[in-house]
């Protein structure tokens, strides 16, 4: 059975569309509205940060501060956080291991937009 056309989703217009939130005239304007602005990470810097950093280069979380962390790197991470003003220069990049990859992720999220962060 078809399906009853809708008003389109932009609020100011009257046009009537079936399967589809907006009409092809706001289609349009709303394609790749929802798009990152930041320019996506590349394959080659991945290997060219994990080549640099063969072994994790940890910021200190509680396991590593007292017993150093020696595991290969498998995760490029940001020293200082995009959202936070970091770059995507391989100055701003360092090789660590998944699990403390993901403490130091988790630990960053905590903190949220808190300007004393230690990273």
């Amino acid at each position: 059975m078809p399906r009853a056309p809708k008003k389109c989703g932009q609020r100011t217009c009257e046009t009537r569309v079936v399967a589809r939130p907006y009409c092809p005239e706001h289609t349009v304007a709303w394609a790749g509205s929802t798009a990152s602005s930041r320019a996506p990470r590349s394959k080659t810097q991945r290997d060219r940060i994990l080549a640099r950093d063969p072994i994790c280069r940890c910021p200190g979380c509680a396991r590593c501060t007292q017993h150093g962390c020696t595991q290969p790197s498998t995760d490029d991470d940001h020293v200082l956080n995009v959202g936070r003003g970091g770059t995507e220069d391989d100055s701003n990049h360092q090789g660590l291991c998944s699990p403390c990859h993901k403490r130091k992720t988790q630990l960053e999220a905590q903190l949220g937009k808190d300007e004393k962060a230690p990273f």
